[in-house]
């Protein structure tokens, strides 16, 4: 990153679409502190508050509480998801800085 950044500056990059299987649990708030925006897939079992991402997928909690920050990776981020198969693993679960859930999904979607 650190390389790509000699490059570029945060106002030359519109959105990071990541996989949090990439990154750690730092880089939220060290791309925050850089002013970059970003949309992260999350794991199923990463913390979104006090609660588990599956758990908000499952019973559309999210979808209760429009515009309400969740933290996560102790950063206050928007939290959204959808539907991607049925069974195990069914959601899409994404946290974002910089967009709302709405854009969010569709920039990570768009990837």
């Amino acid at each position: 990153m650190e390389n790509v950044l000699a490059f570029l500056t945060p106002v030359e990059i519109w959105v990071l679409p990541i996989d949090q299987e990439f990154i750690g649990k730092k880089w939220p708030s060290w791309l925050q502190l850089l002013r970059f925006h970003y949309v992260v897939r999350v794991k199923n079992n990463s913390l979104t508050g006090s609660v588990s991402a599956n758990h908000q997928c499952a019973y559309g909690r999210w979808r209760k509480q429009p515009g309400q920050l969740h933290e996560v990776f102790r950063q206050q981020l928007y939290f959204a998801a959808k539907r991607i198969a049925k069974g195990c693993d069914s959601f899409l679960a994404i946290i974002s800085y910089g967009f709302s859930r709405t854009e969010a999904l569709e920039l990570y979607c768009q990837r």
